[in-house]
């Protein structure tokens, strides 16, 4: 079956390494177009990890960091996550765990990794593998059947490994008792806001004041790298005339892909939730069941469903919107909600009905019936997306075989080389790492140029409007500016520090009150939270603070941006594992024993990466 892949797929570069157990965020082996002592970023005995690999690499991991973080993924987090770095040591990692490895005698065979691809979920159809699901995944991933076999390969290297190292270790009774107050543990806390703009009223800052601070700072002020590029592009609208398509051959599309214009049956509703603990009672189970009926006879008596899913719904997503859970596909509800809305009528209201989560009163606002488009609706559509597809692939094709002659003749002026052939030139920039360079669906190109030496030709890069080959023109090199150029900027630092530390001296008084007397200044109250949650409630992420937890019976001072905040004790409340159900308590031994792994793979690793000489320069990934 290998074989069989490998002979039936084009070559695609690999953008992202998917279904393995350890993130791994390099294709090892590299290539030896690239490879070289002067473009090393990181050295591992003899082995090298190219620009170009940690390049893509580190542009997998953020790609993944914003996908699943979305617009919580910020400068702020970013720079928390300090991920070059990361990223690098996870690619160091990566190749030491592959050498312990092999000297441990771990090996996988043909045969073990054909059968771990056969039984991966996402090529699986009806329960069996699929060969056009295997090719349609990994084109989508932009990977060769061989890169994503490689990684698989390794990934089960590491697999066995691991397993080998934390086959024995275990989780204590005593352990699982500790960690479950740790998680349980519930806190409110007080606290007492200095804002520091208030302190910077009759601030004044002197000439010799802002000289002294610009000195001081002068890094805090440096103007990033900036690059140019040279372009050569390939539009895909310049081979829409090579890529007809037909009638017949979009029929024939529609006809085998009918499944892509089928319009599922959708639902506009609205739903009561009352929840049930999942080690609940039985007791307490016809209580939630009694308390959601009650509800329900409420409508039923004219009450208005919207204000008492304000009132009494208990999911946070719905409540405030009246219970509202907008138009979506009825199969994306659970089975027994989606069943009893579709036997209801606009405006009916039904319940209780139970689901893993609870007890729901259901009212139906609007639904949609299931339906098949015809061909004739979505035809238009079809010959477009295949007439896009093939000039793509032309395009493609075009830039991949100029790029191959460019590295083949040696060819480094990109202007003459697309004038010679009648190729568009493009100049991108100057701009910085990880700005927008104006071009739709190029984003990693801003961050892989930065990591190329000034004359270098990347690598041909797919956007939204064709392919590209760009060419990195001109390094300009970071500078810090003189003063006069900035002299407001470095002015209104200074006020802000001056503020924020009269701020801090404020807060520092207010801390050595006594608790009754910070008590009787009205202090904001967070309201209850654990240890656990991701953010403080009403303070966010303030560092330092749910470390503190446990100390807080006296004031202690916190900074956030520009604000300083005092912050005490108002209550704690201790859980007692006693009160857990054999559910929860299983969970928490299944969380610890995967913490105690990790810790015992670190350890494995930070032994083992003594064994190695690791050389890293971090000039070129900062």
């Amino acid at each position: 079956m290998l074989t069989y892949m490998r002979k039936r797929s084009k070559s695609w570069i690999t953008k992202f390494i998917f279904g393995a157990i350890i993130i791994v965020f390099i294709f090892w082996g590299g290539s030896a177009y690239w490879s070289g002592e002067a473009n090393k970023v990181a050295k591992i005995d003899r082995y090298i990890i190219t620009q170009q690999q940690f390049a893509k690499a580190y542009s997998d991991a953020l790609r993944l960091y914003q996908a699943r973080l979305g617009d919580a993924f910020t400068p702020e987090v970013l720079a928390q996550l300090d991920l070059k770095k990361t990223v690098l040591d996870q690619m160091i990692n990566d190749y030491i765990v592959d050498d312990e490895a092999r000297k441990l005698g771990v090996s996988v065979s043909d045969e073990e990794l054909q059968e771990a691809i056969r039984t991966f979920p996402a090529f699986q159809q009806n329960g069996q593998f699929s060969i056009d699901s295997y090719k349609r995944l990994l084109q989508y991933q932009r990977m060769t059947p061989a890169e994503f076999e490689e990684q698989q390969r390794k990934a089960l290297f590491q697999q066995r490994v691991y397993s080998m190292i934390t086959e024995n270790i275990i989780v204590s009774p005593q352990e699982v008792e500790a960690y479950y107050q740790y998680q349980n543990d519930s806190f409110n806390l007080n606290y007492l806001a200095v804002d520091a703009k208030s302190f910077s009223k009759d601030a004044v800052v002197g000439d010799e004041e802002a000289a002294a601070y610009y000195e001081a700072n002068k890094e805090r002020y440096k103007i990033a790298p900036r690059i140019v590029l040279t372009a050569v592009l390939f539009p895909v609208e310049q081979y829409f005339d090579e890529a007809a398509v037909s009638v017949d051959e979009a029929r024939d599309y529609y006809d085998s892909h009918r499944q892509e214009f089928a319009e599922e049956a959708k639902i506009h509703g609205r739903h009561i939730l009352i929840r049930v603990p999942q080690d609940a009672d039985q007791t307490t189970i016809d209580k939630k069941r009694a308390a959601a009926q009650k509800i329900y006879d409420q409508v039923k008596a004219g009450g208005n469903f919207a204000e008492l899913a304000k009132k009494y719904s208990e999911d946070p997503g719905t409540s405030a919107a009246g219970g509202d859970i907008g138009t979506v596909p009825q199969s994306s509800l659970p089975a027994s909600i989606a069943e009893a809305f579709s036997g209801m009528k606009r405006g009916e209201v039904r319940g209780p009905v139970q689901t893993a989560l609870g007890f729901h009163v259901l009212k139906l606002e609007n639904k949609s019936e299931a339906k098949q488009r015809s061909f004739e609706e979505v035809s238009a559509s079809i010959v477009e997306r295949m007439r896009y597809q093939r000039a793509m692939a032309i395009a493609r094709d075009e830039a991949g075989n100029a790029h191959m002659e460019l590295f083949e003749q040696g060819i480094t002026d990109l202007a003459d080389y697309a004038e010679s052939r009648g190729l568009e030139t493009r100049e991108i920039g100057p701009f910085a790492e990880g700005e927008n360079i104006g071009v739709a669906g190029s984003e990693e190109v801003a961050r892989q140029a930065f990591m190329l030496p000034q004359g270098e030709i990347g690598a041909v890069v797919e956007t939204d409007e064709g392919c590209m080959i760009y060419m990195v023109r001109e390094k300009i090199a970071a500078r810090i500016p003189e003063l006069q150029e900035i002299r407001s900027r470095v002015v209104e630092d200074v006020l802000t520090e001056k503020s924020l530390e009269k701020a801090k001296e404020h807060a520092g008084d207010l801390a050595k009150k006594t608790l009754a007397e910070l008590n009787a200044m009205s202090p904001e109250s967070t309201g209850e939270f654990r240890r656990t949650s991701y953010l403080v409630p009403k303070l966010g992420m303030i560092e330092g603070l749910q470390d503190d937890l446990g100390s807080l019976q006296d004031p202690k001072v916190y900074t956030h941006r520009n604000t300083v905040y005092v912050v005490w004790l108002k209550e704690k409340k201790e859980a007692l594992a006693s009160g857990a159900g054999e559910n929860e308590l299983k969970r928490i031994r299944e969380e610890l024993l995967l913490r105690k792994k990790e810790m015992a793979i670190k350890a494995f690793i930070e032994e083992a990466r003594k064994r190695h000489d690791v050389v890293i320069d971090y000039a070129k990934i900062t």
